[in-house]
């Protein structure tokens, strides 16, 4: 699995939203997600190996800010990304309740 960490200042549904529409204009698809409060969610997306690079650009342009190196391009018809996106925002904290581990 490939990762990739992006910022953005934003309201939190703005967020994902828009790292979702870039996912989807580089040919991928959103398989799921992690919620963590209203500032970070981890986004599961497919596309595309040789459309990472691509997607990279695509956030950029979009506003959002890459805090880790962004992965290379892959000879692959389809890769998994965990896509970490922050948003930056004034509001207040949400709340979600945690399931134990260990």
């Amino acid at each position: 699995m490939l990762t990739m960490e992006v910022c953005v200042r934003a309201d939190f549904h703005t967020a994902i939203a828009r790292a979702t529409a870039s996912a989807e204009r580089c040919d991928g698809w959103l398989a799921g997600h992690t919620l963590y409060s209203n500032v970070r969610a981890v986004l599961l997306v497919h596309l595309p190996g040789p459309a990472l690079p691509k997607l990279a650009a695509t956030l950029a342009a979009d506003g959002f800010v890459l805090t880790s190196e962004p992965p290379l391009a892959v000879n692959a018809d389809d890769v998994v990304l965990s896509l970490a996106v922050t948003a930056l925002h004034e509001g207040p904290d949400l709340r979600r309740d945690v399931p134990a581990f260990g």
